[in-house]
């Protein structure tokens, strides 16, 4: 353990993504920190006139082959322009799933055909 400190890292950076199009931050190697609970904080910005975009976490074993944790709601669904602040990953039936994997990264989806652009940190404790 670290005692306790908050570590914040940054996953995507004024990251433009196409009208409906999606990416892939960069991912996060768990390892190095050892989180101490399953449950990770999210401060996300976005841009873009119209824009909405759907956040989804995923995890990985290996580095390579990415998923989307069964039982796990989207981190959000439509974050408009301006600024929030979230937990995930948050489990659909109520319950916080123990996610272990060494790998974890966000995907950002683009939901309205309008071009955003988004910053966003992960804090793990």
């Amino acid at each position: 353990m670290d005692g306790g400190n908050i570590h914040v890292l940054r996953v995507f950076n004024a990251k433009a993504i196409a009208g409906s199009g999606s990416s892939a931050s960069s991912f996060i190697d768990l390892r190095n920190y050892k989180p101490t609970k399953s449950i990770f904080g999210l401060i996300v910005t976005t841009t873009g006139a119209g824009s909405t975009f759907k956040l989804e976490v995923q995890v990985s074993v290996d580095g390579s082959n990415w998923m989307e944790p069964a039982g796990v709601t989207d981190i959000v669904a439509a974050q408009a322009v301006g600024s929030a602040a979230y937990s995930f990953p948050l489990p659909a039936e109520g319950y916080v799933p123990v996610i272990y994997a060494p790998w974890l990264r966000l995907k950002a989806t683009e939901n309205t055909g309008n071009n955003g652009v988004i910053t966003a940190d992960v804090t793990i404790q």
